[in-house]
């Protein structure tokens, strides 16, 4: 999946399953509207490597400096699923 804008594959988490969970962020659309000068992404794939779901969110107001998690978002797998 990708837009027309630049999109930026920032980190990557498997499950024991071996599904990919990928963020980044993006200044063109992934299937939402953009929503600020950058957004962030969440995606999954399965262990096929098959789309599952993409999430577009962002939170800029014109004028602001945007948040620093639209340009490192994390992510880590709970395997315990302890949260």
């Amino acid at each position: 999946a990708g837009s027309s804008g630049t999109d930026n594959w920032l980190k990557l988490a498997l499950d024991p399953s071996g599904n990919a969970y990928i963020t980044g962020n993006t200044d063109g659309s992934l299937g939402g509207a953009i929503s600020g000068a950058m957004d962030v992404f969440f995606a999954k794939y399965n262990s096929a490597g098959v789309l599952q779901f993409i999430k577009q969110i962002g939170a800029s107001t014109p004028g602001l400096p945007a948040p620093a998690w639209q340009y490192n978002p994390q992510i880590q797998i709970d395997t315990a699923r302890s949260k």
